[in-house]
């Protein structure tokens, strides 16, 4: 109650309810997220808020951080950074389906932030419309650890109250398995992933009863098939390999799809024509995918405290990505700025470095003479 200020509930799914709030220490909105009594009840908060700690070691571009959690007048919580744009889901709602390159952009991005968790043995068990949020154009998975926290928390205690961990419509066999017969894992993401493509390119969840599909380009029919293969083993081992399976955009692939109705005179026209724009796009595209790159190796380096490295590999990506929202989330993880003043003015200044990888002792890093203003470091 002294910590933050309730302003209105926005939200309720199967877990919880979900109210924006003023974090009154920090002076920022944020969203609380409150498990439903019946199963805070089940659970009892000391396992689950256990088991929750996990995911506040999560940091990425791509997922949503844990700030807090706790009880209070016998509620379990949860907090986290409350996201002014939208969920796929309300996207889905108003537009029934996603153009194929933004579907396809969305699918990789939420898979970066997914291998990412998974390379921390964090697997998230509810990928789906509602869990992915879109915060100026890009994606950001939510609620990560959450259903693996209540699942780990009290199986036993979830079936008495008749609550299933997960969505129906993107959990793997081996999920509503409950994990027998197969081991819920990596896998189990893929293929919620694999459901929620399935339905940004159709307008519908895939009928997981059924190999029956809707047409899709082939490029992404054989990845996506895959992917939803019913046998863990079948699919994709890693959410990587599988956003790197999917296409990626192209004015080529534009460009043929014309090709049809152009006769031959027209045809070395339109293909001179369609090279010389494909330059301007194809360097503008290579440079953000070089910067979201290296926005994921500063983030890693970062986790591991190889800052200096950190650091640089920030640099490139804020250099690519100029404007982006995770690299502004990123930055106060790598990036110091200083002010340094004295009396009188004309004192030098220097620094020195972290220890580097190969164990180096640090050199001094001279900033010149105060006074210095906002050195970023």
């Amino acid at each position: 109650r002294d910590r933050y200020a309730i302003e209105q509930q926005v939200g309720q799914g199967g877990m919880a309810v979900v109210y924006r709030a003023r974090d009154l220490k920090h002076d920022r909105t944020v969203a609380i997220n409150v498990l439903k009594p019946e199963l805070a009840q089940a659970l009892g908060p000391d396992r689950f808020l256990r088991e929750i700690k996990l995911t506040a070691q999560l940091s990425h571009p791509h997922i949503l951080p844990l700030l807090d959690s706790g009880e209070a007048d016998g509620m379990i919580f949860y907090v986290m950074p409350f996201v002014e744009g939208e969920s796929l889901r309300h996207r889905l709602n108003r537009d029934g389906k996603l153009p194929l390159d933004e579907a396809l952009r969305i699918t990789r991005e939420v898979a970066d932030g997914l291998e990412s968790a998974h390379r921390r043995g964090i697997v998230h068990r509810d990928v789906k419309p509602e869990n992915i949020l879109i915060e100026e154009g890009h994606a950001v998975v939510a609620d990560f650890g959450i259903a693996r926290a209540v699942a780990e928390s009290s199986e036993q205690k979830l079936t008495v109250t008749g609550m299933a961990v997960g969505t129906p419509d993107y959990m793997s066999p081996e999920q509503m398995m409950g994990g027998r017969g197969a081991t819920i894992d990596a896998r189990t993401d893929v293929f919620a992933l694999g459901c929620v493509l399935y339905e940004l390119l159709t307008g519908k969840p895939p009928n997981r009863l059924t190999a029956e599909r809707a047409p899709l380009p082939p490029g992404v029919a054989v990845p996506l098939n895959r992917a939803l293969s019913l046998e863990p083993e079948k699919r994709f081992a890693s959410v990587a390999d599988f956003a790197a399976a999917l296409p990626r955009p192209s004015v080529e692939r534009t460009a043929v799809g014309y090709r049809k109705f152009l006769r031959a005179p027209v045809l070395a026209t339109v293909a001179i024509l369609a090279a010389v724009l494909a330059i301007v796009p194809g360097m503008s595209r290579r440079k953000t995918e070089r910067g979201q790159r290296e926005l994921a190796g500063a983030t890693r380096l970062a986790d591991s405290g190889r800052y200096v490295e950190a650091f640089e590999a920030f640099t490139q990506a804020e250099k690519a990505l100029p404007g982006d929202s995770g690299v502004a989330r990123l930055m106060p993880n790598v990036v110091d700025i200083l002010t340094i003043t004295s009396e009188p003015a004309g004192a030098r200044v220097s620094v020195d470095r972290f220890v580097d990888s190969t164990g180096a002792p640090p050199s001094p890093h001279s900033l010149g003479e105060t006074p210095v203003r906002e050195r970023r470091l």
